[in-house]
């Protein structure tokens, strides 16, 4: 049983990461209910009803005829290929908005997509695998591009390291600080913490293996291997397995708690800190769980 468990839990950790399903929906109702007279308390005639003025005649502004800036390219002409899912459509239409692609370009892209997904090798790392074939689709992309098209396509590239970024620092803050009753000056300053750590973490994931990971800006179907994936994979020495696995991961665990706490010392007073000790040592808790085969 505690072998099933061990098993389950790495697999999980490597094919999945942990996230948040945010689901927010709000509606606005609004009634109007034209007024079509009064009725006055007693039997009496009612009284005469008057007809509203007609309201002034609102003057809107011109519309621009561009939306954005000046530099961005024109919309293209290509068609969203094959029978994308919902998500993929939307990805493809904000790929031809943002690049201008023509149609033998939106053909030619999703040919290079299809023929770049990585191929998971027996004895060959998945992060190897993912590494080189995002090397290998960032090249065919750029091929397919003209100048202003490549430079448009950088810039989806940090845009997307950016926003990255912020959702790891914000979802960090929510699981781990979100419940300390922080200052608004204690929160500016863990945010901007959390924002350090994350991109001193992203560094060495280049910006082509990212197009192939969860989150991707590609139409390239929902992929279950992401950046948490590679630092997990990476800590996992290929020489250990089984409880010696997990002891080395718990091992990396508490050393990463241990960093973080240093990293707010500062910035918390002693109760947030005390609190703040107690989340980071949740996933130890859960890898000394495993380990005892609870």
């Amino acid at each position: 049983m505690k072998t099933i468990l061990i098993s389950s839990a790495l697999s999980l950790a490597i094919g999945f990461t942990f996230g948040w399903l945010i689901k927010s929906a709000s509606t606005d109702l609004e009634s109007f209910v034209p007024q079509t007279g009064q009725n006055t308390p007693t039997p009496r005639p009612p009284a005469p009803t008057r007809t509203p003025d007609a309201p002034p005649e609102r003057v809107l502004p011109e519309r621009p005829s561009s939306v954005g800036p000046t530099h961005a390219p024109p919309i293209g002409t290509a068609t969203v290929p094959g029978e994308p899912t919902r998500a993929d459509r939307a990805k493809w239409m904000r790929l031809i908005e943002v690049l201008g692609l023509n149609p033998d370009q939106a053909k030619a892209l999703e040919a290079a997509m299809a023929e770049s997904l990585p191929k998971l090798e027996t004895g060959k790392s998945p992060e190897i695998s993912y590494m080189e074939a995002g090397a290998l689709l960032e090249k065919n992309i750029l091929a397919l591009l003209d100048a202003d098209q490549r430079k448009a396509f950088a810039d989806m590239q940090r845009r997307a390291i950016d926003n990255r970024i912020e959702l790891s620092a914000q979802q960090t803050y929510m699981q781990e600080l979100g419940e300390l009753d922080l200052m608004p000056e204690q929160r500016a300053l863990a945010l901007d913490l959390l924002r350090d750590r994350a991109k001193q973490l992203s560094a060495d994931i280049p910006s082509s293996a990212r197009l192939l990971l969860t989150g991707s800006f590609l139409p390239v179907s929902e992929r279950n291997f992401s950046e948490d994936a590679i630092r997990l994979l990476r800590q996992l020495s290929p020489q250990y397995s089984g409880d010696a696995a997990l002891d080395k991961l718990a091992e990396k665990r508490r050393v990463e708690a241990e960093e973080k706490a240093k990293l707010f010392e500062e910035v918390l007073t002693p109760a947030q800190f005390e609190l703040y000790r107690s989340r980071l040592s949740q996933s130890t808790e859960i890898l000394d769980q495993l380990r005892s085969g609870e």
